[in-house]
């Protein structure tokens, strides 16, 4: 029903705007709307917000992280099982964020003995802080519109391993801003994490989240996108 609505006010818009590339494909084939009515403009977000300067000193232990909700979507329990494979190395992971699937990822994180390993930490208020706090950024969605957390973590300037889905290759260039693993492939995430802690202090590791750091400025900032939206709605008003 919400589909056919959809699809039917699709037909009186004279454009539509997708957040990415991926989205944009969405439109096309699930509305059926002709690929020269949807316009590509990216998410933006306020840089000096998420903006870390320096990174912060790191200990013996590395911090990892993630934040987001805790449905299906996000995939922790993936997560967790990749992690568990890794209790020989010196790691802390956590997550803020909530969701429906809290009881199920707390029995899942206790019975792979990760009870001192990994904490959920709920909704963070001070997202630039949690994201000062961590060394490395991990993003095991099953698919992704684009990733607004994603933006956020690179801005921090973290290293970041995400999932391979079309959202978040629009925003990571492998191997150049990011390491990507194949989408629910708990042996692919296993041995790029494996990757990443072992060589957290080497000057390729810490090149990723220089690079995707200036890349998410130079590409996301909201001055940007508000003018790509001002260009559009003026092109629109000149056609009336």
């Amino acid at each position: 029903m919400i589909r056919a609505i959809k699809a039917w006010t699709a037909k009186f818009a004279d454009k539509i705007v997708a957040i990415s590339s991926a989205v944009k494909s969405d439109i096309i084939s699930r509305y059926g709307v002709p690929g020269d009515k949807v316009e590509l403009i990216y998410n933006g977000l306020e840089v000096d917000r998420f903006w870390v300067e320096t990174r912060r000193k790191r200990g013996q232990k590395i911090i990892l992280g993630s934040m987001g909700r805790l449905t299906s979507q996000k995939n922790y329990a993936l997560l967790f099982e990749a992690l568990a494979q890794l209790k020989d190395l010196n790691w802390e992971f956590r997550l803020a964020g909530e969701g429906e699937l809290r009881p199920e990822l707390e029995h899942k994180i206790k019975d792979l003995g990760l009870t001192n390993r990994v904490h959920l930490l709920g909704l963070q208020r001070d997202v630039k802080s949690f994201f000062s706090d961590l060394d490395v950024f991990i993003l095991p969605s099953l698919w992704e519109g684009l990733g607004i957390v994603l933006l956020e973590a690179g801005l921090a300037g973290l290293p970041v391993v995400a999932s391979r889905v079309d959202g978040i290759c629009e925003v990571i260039k492998e191997g150049e801003t990011g390491i990507l693993f194949n989408s629910n492939d708990q042996a692919d995430l296993v041995t790029k994490l494996t990757k990443v802690l072992n060589q957290i202090d080497q000057p390729e590791t810490t090149e990723l989240g220089k690079k995707l750091q200036s890349d998410i400025k130079s590409r996301f900032d909201i001055k940007i996108i508000a003018s790509e939206y001002q260009a559009l709605y003026l092109k629109l008003l000149a056609k009336k």
